[in-house]
């Protein structure tokens, strides 16, 4: 009880101080919490709720006033607002948007399959599941799920390092299978080009394997010295306008490790957080990068909740 009091009044610490940081904060009450959020357009988003009964998916969009450059106070819309909505039957523990499309693939972290949902058009504004995808293997963690940015509609899923594969989704045909010795859990998987992408494990190992070959994955080892007891959270920041191609791998210590993907071994910069209970699963926490701010990540989960630069 004391560790979870002194849990809420670290959440309301953080809360206060994140105010600061923002010139515009704008709130939509959900009526079940939710894990995921992900850009379905330059205006819009899709949130879905987690609880173990039927929950909300939805596409909202962002109040007119975050685009407006002068006079933001004569914008009639300050709010969020449902565009297109539905429900589904069980949680949604991932949720990716596959460009170029108007659908969206879940997974409820209880099993490796995935559902394929049609976000709706200006004539429905229900969102309705039309399809799902076979998952590789058990897991209790739930699959990781990728979209590749500019290709026919594919998603990379899998759940651990041996069981990853790019999947068409008119189809279904499996297109690719990551070839790998181990098995570790994946904490994300993302793709740094159409066909190149990153497969991290929740060891800090990291896979770079490219979908157009079958030659062998290049592996990236964990951060030394090695958190052999704890777990690794990974994301990737591409911008190859900047010659940017950053790795962010975060351990349950609280150390933050950058590098870059393209060159397997050193280390750019690393950082230290201050944490007070640590945590031990790869649902516990959270962390990316900054989509606006140059070298700065958020991590947000139980007991880690910030925004600091490396």
């Amino acid at each position: 009880m004391v560790e979870m009091q002194d849990e809420f009044e670290t959440l309301d610490d953080w809360f206060i101080e994140s105010l600061k940081t923002y010139k515009d904060l704008h709130v939509f009450q959900l009526e079940h919490p939710t894990q995921v959020i992900e850009w379905t357009s330059g205006k819009t988003v899709c949130v879905a709720g987690y609880s173990s009964s039927k929950n909300e998916i939805l596409e909202l969009r962002l109040p007119l006033k975050l685009f407006a450059d002068e006079n933001k106070g004569l914008c009639a819309e300050r709010d969020f607002k449902v565009v297109h909505g539905g429900f589904t039957e069980g949680p949604t523990r991932c949720l990716k948007h596959v460009p170029g499309t108007r659908c969206v693939v879940t997974n409820d972290g209880q099993n490796t399959d995935l559902q394929v949902w049609d976000l709706g058009g200006d004539d429905s504004d229900v969102i309705r599941r039309t399809g799902s995808v076979k998952g590789g293997n058990v897991s209790e963690t739930g699959s990781r799920i990728a979209a590749p940015p500019s290709t026919p509609p594919q998603v990379l899923h899998g759940a651990r390092s041996s069981s990853v594969q790019l999947t068409q989704l008119i189809s279904g045909q499996t297109l690719y299978k990551l070839e790998t010795s181990s098995d570790k859990p994946l904490s994300s998987l993302q793709f740094v080009s159409d066909s190149v992408f990153l497969a991290s494990c929740s060891d800090g190992s990291v896979y770079v394997a490219d979908a157009r070959t079958s030659a062998a994955p290049q592996r990236l080892p964990p951060p030394t010295p090695s958190d052999e007891s704890g777990v690794w959270w990974t994301d990737t920041s591409v911008a190859p306008q900047q010659a940017d191609c950053k790795l962010v791998r975060l351990s349950s210590s609280g150390r933050a490790v950058v590098s870059d993907w393209r060159s397997l071994g050193g280390v750019v910069c690393q950082a230290q957080l201050d944490i007070q209970t640590r945590p031990h699963e790869l649902k516990d926490v959270t962390v990316s990068w900054a989509p606006t701010l140059d070298g700065y990540i958020s991590v947000s989960g139980r007991c880690l909740h910030t925004l600091m630069q490396i």
